[in-house]
């Protein structure tokens, strides 16, 4: 016997991996992705239309957005298969929410990760479309290729009798929308995957629709949970100032469902049955079932929600039981949309411990519901990010509107109070008439009940044994317990039976492995079994060296009871990532250079320095700011999908660079000039070279010049530490000997006794003589009338900063002529 369990799963709205189309929308537009993290995270968007590839960073507590073509991720085509998806990718948990936003019709939907998506699983359908029903769409996107798919449209006409079914196979990235016809309805219909172990992503909407009669319309988006995951228990609460309320959907599972409405019986719902009420005040309802189900809210339009603004919009309401303790959520900052509110639902234990952006909400805001021990709480809140916690959990809607325009949706779901599990054991293959041992996975219960699907009687407790007589290939196993909240919930589990032939012994069909040398190929061990494989081998796991179809039987020793199972393993050529870096100094740039194994096959470089992202393909450059030791990470992949990732720690080296600097003190003579220079450069210099001009170059530290030409006086000071990293120091003399007056270019005010003021020399009589100096503003900050004065560097006795200043000197000479030099003057500190 071979028994596969399909648990109530639990749905995380956080994780590393997503896929993301659309329904048809009206509208025009891009359409946006908005991912956050509480944690730094490098994060990957492809899309299949364009095969274009976004790299994205995202800092820890924070959120990016990112741009896509509209109809590059939308589905516009009925019953085509069309290549209109995106998938992304994270080194860590991250939440992904898509908006589509256009003017006058807008909506958007929080994304399942794949992990939260069983293989195999089934969707139960709900949208909403009674002013436009043939408006209404269903949109799936396969996650592999040769996904055969079924989709199940319900009888809603009395002149039909059976349901449309619609089987499609779809590859990877494509979808497939079918739209509402007369006599079949999309609620109450579902999807099926046929494929063995292989994903879809579901999605339902309106084209455009109005929600309460009214004039305004607005399309409708949101992902569909997987069956499996539906809940019992829900609170909804209404939006604010919408004082004519709202609209919501309940959606059965299972027949015979009772529905309750605040403690009232209002409907008894066989499969697919959808029960719809419009609740016309502002006010929360509570709703529970005796069966999963899946609830639906709807705002209504500007002219019917009491509030005469906003646009239609609906959202997949989250059982209680799937409350999450943190998000990261985030409202678009658009003038489309001016005002954008939360809605929170708390449990009795944790309505003193919500925090709004970290600051606890008071529980004189919460509203008492009528649904037990829970509260609910709504407020307006700004754009932009905003984190919400409460470690006893919570659930959380956003919403914004616009004079034309909504959007709707859930800040994320987790089953984190509802781990119970069903366990079996004695699990034997070609077996139907064995005692099976069931326990439930947590005894903090008081209350167990085992619900066995072949007539038999229940069984308490927190185990079950359990004999099947029953010929059927499938049994359903039911526990109900109590949970945390004292309200009784219900797990499940599926066992099907196989007397002969191919079972699920291997996981997968087919295996690529990007492996050059070895892979193992393994089975579950089950007791009492023996395994012959294609190979000879007679273990539970074989290492193989080439690819090709593997094959196993299985016979239990007991009853000689034989099944078997099929592998194909393809052998990728793998990549190898590998780098190097070179030794460079502070200002130099420095070439990072591949050299990966499989170079030419590679189709994807990323690379990453001191946790920054660079971009270029086998060879990037950068120039660090600062000197050290940086680490480098290279993530490689191939056009086949195998990926490898190199990282060095310490591997990018930047060495210090020396600081070139000089003063010089002039001691001007009637045909010369001499000047003594002093280097100021740091101490790791070991050489130095000064240049001159017209002078063969020197290497003293201190050397004393003469000068005798005409014109600017260019001194260049080259130096370099024990390294070989240098610098230079660049200083200019203006010196004119058939001029009367000489003005430095520079002076330092340190009070070190060297080049301590600024004004010029002059070897003539001078007489009305005026120094005016102005900052880079033209504002005057400085005048002299005396050659002894000079200027020291402050203004109003406060010292002005490093930089260039502008000096105007005249006077009159001996031969009663005015004179004038002006200039700028380099201050330095």
């Amino acid at each position: 016997m071979l028994w596969v369990k399909t648990s109530l799963a639990q749905l995380e709205t956080k994780g590393k991996e997503f896929w993301g189309t659309s329904t048809l929308g009206s509208g025009w537009g891009n359409a946006a992705l908005f991912i956050s993290s509480e944690q730094a995270a490098n994060v990957t968007v492809h899309v299949f239309a364009s095969s274009k590839t976004y790299n994205l960073t995202i800092a820890k507590n924070s959120l990016v957005s990112l741009n896509l073509t509209r109809a590059d991720v939308m589905c516009s085509e009925d019953q085509l298969m069309e290549t209109k998806g995106f998938k992304i990718t994270s080194n860590v948990d991250v939440s992904a929410y898509l908006l589509l936003p256009s003017p006058a019709t807008s909506d958007a939907t929080i994304l399942f990760p794949s992990h939260a998506i069983p293989g195999n699983s089934e969707y139960l359908l709900l949208t909403y479309g009674e002013e436009f029903p043939v408006g209404n769409r269903v949109a799936i996107l396969s996650h592999e290729d040769n996904n055969l798919v079924q989709i199940t449209l319900k009888n809603n006409s009395l002149g039909n009798s059976t349901d449309s079914v619609i089987i499609v196979t779809l590859n990877k990235g494509q979808c497939y929308q079918v739209k509402q016809i007369t006599g079949y309805q999309i609620s109450g219909g579902t999807v099926n995957v046929l494929s063995k172990g292989k994903k879809v992503s579901v999605f339902c909407g309106n084209v455009i629709t109005t929600v309460g009669r009214d004039q305004a319309a607005d399309m409708l988006l949101e992902q569909v949970p997987p069956k499996n995951t539906l809940g019992r228990h829900f609170v909804i609460t209404p939006f604010l100032d919408h004082t004519k309320g709202f609209i919501f959907e309940v959606a059965a599972s299972v027949d015979n469902t009772v529905i309750r409405q605040d403690g009232v019986v209002v409907a008894v719902l066989e499969e697919g049955e959808v029960y719809m009420l419009d609740i016309d005040s502002e006010r929360a309802v509570c709703i529970d079932a005796t069966n999963p189900v899946l609830v639906s809210q709807m705002m209504k339009s500007s002219a019917a929600n009491g509030k005469k603004y906003g646009d239609p919009a609906f959202f997949y309401v989250n059982p209680l039981e799937q409350s999450i303790k943190s998000a990261l959520i985030a409202t678009p900052n658009s003038s489309q949309f001016p005002e954008h509110y939360l809605s929170v639902i708390l449990s009795k234990a944790g309505r003193d411990s919500f925090y709004l952006d970290d600051l606890l909400v008071s529980r004189t805001k919460l509203t008492t519901s009528q649904c037990g021990n829970y509260f609910w709480y709504t407020d307006s809140i700004t754009p932009g990010t905003h984190s919400l916690k409460n470690k006893y959990g919570f659930l959380s809607i956003l919403y914004g509107l616009g004079p034309d325009d909504s959007y709707l949706y859930s800040a994320g779901s987790g089953l984190q109070n509802l781990k119970v599990e069903i366990l079996h054991r004695d699990s034997f293959f070609c077996d139907r008439h064995r005692e099976f041992t069931f326990e439930a996975s947590d005894s903090t219960s008081d209350y167990y009940a085992w619900i066995w699907d072949d007539g038999s009687p229940p069984i308490y407790g927190l185990k079950a044994v359990h004999r099947f007589y029953d010929l059927k290939r499938q049994h359903l196993v039911k526990l109900a317990y109590s949970n945390t909240s004292g309200q009784i919930d219900t797990t499940y589990q599926y066992l099907t039976f196989s007397d002969t032939g191919r079972i699920n012994l291997i996981e997968k069909d087919q295996i690529a492995t990007c492996s050059d040398s070895t892979f193992e190929i393994s089975i579950d061990t089950i007791i009492n079994a023996n395994y012959l494989w294609s190979t000879g081998d007679t273990s539970a796991k074989i290492t193989i060296s080439s690819g090709g179809i593997y094959s196993v039987i299985a016979t239990y020793s007991i009853t000689g009871c034989q099944t078997f199972d099929t592998v194909n393993i393809n052998f990728l050529e793998s990549v190898e990532a590998n780098f190097k870096t070179d030794t460079v100094c502070l200002n130099e740039a420095n070439t990072i250079i591949s050299t990966s194994k499989s170079d030419s096959n590679i189709t994807n470089y990323r690379w990453i320095v001191d946790g920054l992202p660079v971009y270029g393909l086998d060879t990037v450059t950068t120039t660090m700011s600062s000197s050290g030791r940086f680490e480098v990470q290279l993530i490689v992949s191939t056009a086949n999908g195998c990926t490898d990732t190199a990282t060095k720690s310490k591997s990018l080296v930047v060495l210090d660079i020396p600081q070139a600097d000089f003063t010089y003190q002039l001691f001007p003579q009637p045909n010369s000039l001499t000047v003594n220079f002093f280097d100021q450069s740091s101490n790791d210099v070991v050489y130095r070279d000064w240049s001159f001009p017209d002078r063969v170059s020197d290497s003293i530290v201190f050397p004393i010049v003469t000068f005798t030409q005409k014109g600017p006086l260019v001194i260049v000071l080259y130096v370099e530490n024990i390294s070989g990293c240098w610098d230079t120091a660049i200083r200019i003399i203006d010196y004119r000997p058939d001029f009367s007056i000489l003005v430095p270019s520079a002076f330092t005010p340190s009070n070190d006794g060297l080049n301590d003021g600024f004004g010029p020399l002059i070897f003539d009589q001078s007489n009305n003589y005026s120094m005016l100096i102005f900052n880079r503003w033209g504002e005057q900050i400085f005048e002299s009338n005396s050659l002894s004065e000079k200027w020291n560097g402050t203004y109003q006795g406060v010292d002005c900063p490093q930089g260039a200043y502008l000096y105007l000197i005249s006077y009159t000479n001996d031969n009663n002529y005015r004179q004038m030099a002006k200039g700028t003057v380099t201050l330095i500190r």
